[in-house]
């Protein structure tokens, strides 16, 4: 149930059922062999190749902000490496276990209770990685949430998105064999109609005259049991954006 998220005016990407749900799920996120195992497993791969496409860039200390960070694995991720990073998540117990876990690892990183409307209105243009990743799919206004994402970045910064692609295999993999075949997730964390197609994202960019510069889908490969990149982006995918 929402607390501080309730008292105050949610701009209109946030989705108030997701921000609950989340609050609800938040303490299992940090259980590698918990109901979250598999996200550990896919987040992995997942950095693995971001890090790889970003490598020149994450040469020079950079101000990340970490959008829909959850309780900051892939924030922690940054900070481990050097990097200034802001995380925000609309679901209150999400950013306390957040910033627990950065205290007890040491990271100084600025966890907020805030949507990306609120980060561009106050800090606009001041991030050079903006992440969004596993995030849109749950937003009440897509359109919204992805103009205040782009008003985040510097003009010559980088914004990640990362999501499933609403497509009939998307359905099967993502929701059917993930959560009621599988397990890997719990019944009902993702809803088919709200997932977000590649074009989808490009318009959203284009808007703020962003091109995607790198890009790839994740799929896990069930003969060697891992996840794995690939080029088709049926089911889940991340995009690289930057102006060009």
């Amino acid at each position: 149930m929402l607390r501080k998220d309730t008292k105050r005016l949610l701009p209109s990407s946030v989705k108030a059922t997701e921000a609950a749900k989340f609050n609800a799920m938040a303490a299992e996120w940090r259980n590698p062999s918990g109901a979250f195992k598999v996200v550990h497993a896919f987040n992995a791969t997942r950095l693995e190749w971001l890090f790889k496409k970003l490598e020149s860039t994450l040469r020079h200390q950079q101000k990340v902000l970490d959008v829909g960070c959850a309780t900051g694995l892939v924030s922690e991720a940054f900070a481990q490496r050097g990097h200034t990073v802001k995380g925000i998540d609309v679901a209150e117990r999400n950013i306390t276990i957040a910033r627990t876990c950065a205290q007890k690892a040491g990271l100084t990183i600025d966890y907020q209770l805030e949507a990306p409307e609120e980060t561009a209105a106050t800090t606009p243009a001041a991030y050079d990685i903006v992440l969004a990743l596993e995030v849109v799919e749950h937003v009440e206004d897509l359109e919204a949430f992805l103009d205040a994402v782009f008003r985040c970045v510097t003009p010559q910064g980088t914004v990640v998105l990362a999501t499933l692609n609403r497509t009939w295999l998307s359905w099967v993999i993502g929701i059917v064999m993930a959560e009621y075949v599988l397990r890997w997730l719990p019944k009902g964390t993702h809803s088919w109609h709200h997932f977000v197609t590649p074009k989808q994202l490009d318009a959203a960019a284009a808007r703020h005259s962003l091109s995607c510069v790198a890009q790839t889908g994740i799929t896990f490969n069930p003969i060697r049991w891992r996840w794995q990149t690939t080029r088709s982006l049926a089911v889940n995918y991340m995009k690289l954006y930057r102006r060009v």
